[in-house]
């Protein structure tokens, strides 16, 4: 599973819950087509996003985003192997695709308790944020 489908997420840490909040990005992106008439908004400097508060990062959740990765690579591997031929495209069976590996639960948490202030900077250091 390497880098092919594009899957995105921003995670939000509110300080005065001590909770963390996520959405995957193509929902944020569509949620945003839908509310605006045309696409001028793809212009602005910024734009503000909502994140549902129904997706509190738990390690109930942390399964289902693993979960919902795992189901968009493995369709993603699925689709290729089945159009790659008629594209001109080479197949090559990576040994990864029946893969059952499952995180410790506490990896997410972790990482960004560890890394958390590292993500900001390099965010916040770039255009796209400023």
């Amino acid at each position: 599973m390497e880098y092919k489908p594009v899957v995105g997420m921003v995670v939000f840490y509110s300080v005065p819950d001590g909770k963390l909040y996520y959405d995957y990005v193509d929902n944020i992106y569509f949620r945003l087509k839908d509310a605006h008439e045309d696409d001028s908004w793809e212009q602005q400097d910024s734009v503000n996003i909502r994140i549902p508060v129904k997706n509190e990062l738990t390690h109930q959740s942390v399964q289902q985003i693993h979960a919902y990765m795992r189901k968009t690579f493995t369709n993603f591997n699925d689709m290729y192997a089945r159009h790659a031929y008629d594209h001109g495209l080479p197949i090559a069976r990576t040994g990864l695709e029946k893969t059952t590996y499952l995180p410790p639960q506490n990896i997410p948490e972790r990482a960004l308790r560890q890394y958390g202030m590292y993500f900001y900077k390099v965010a916040s250091s770039r255009s796209c944020f400023k």
